[in-house]
């Protein structure tokens, strides 16, 4: 799990790492469109990771082409993105990504279904009652080809 963080020119909306002595520990929209995946799969799980905004080359923000990271990471190769639209809670994402991925790896389900899933087991989960709120589980969506 990383925190993720939009902003308003979409090119530079991040995920956020460690930083190092050799790294600032962000990986902007930016630096993904120049990657070489090889991944089925992205998760993004962290805050507004799925959020956009318009982009014009050379003058950065005020264009009418939607990027972010969820665009990014598909341009860079990888077919299937999960991302966020808003602020996410921990204890519920951290239910949504536990049982997304019983769902995937163990059950064999396809993402999108793993992902439904996930979602409505914390929809109707007794643990919280404060769940059933789609603030909880309803943030994360699938982008790209099954």
């Amino acid at each position: 799990a990383t925190h993720g963080e939009f902003d308003a020119n979409a090119m530079e909306s991040k995920v956020l790492f460690t930083a190092t002595q050799e790294d600032d520990g962000y990986l902007t929209a930016k630096e993904i469109f120049d990657l070489d995946l090889r991944s089925s799969l992205v998760v993004l799980s962290a805050c507004q990771s799925g959020q956009v905004g318009g982009y014009l080359r050379d003058r950065g923000s005020a264009g009418d082409d939607l990027v972010g990271l969820t665009r990014s990471f598909l341009f860079a190769g990888a077919p299937r993105v999960i991302a966020t639209l808003w602020f996410v809670d921990d204890k519920s994402t951290s239910a949504v990504m536990k049982q997304f991925y019983v769902n995937l790896l163990k059950e064999k389900m396809p993402v999108y279904k793993a992902l439904q899933k996930a979602q409505l087991d914390v929809l109707n989960s007794e643990d919280n009652i404060d769940w059933k709120h789609p603030f909880y589980w309803a943030p994360y969506f699938l982008t790209g080809v099954e």
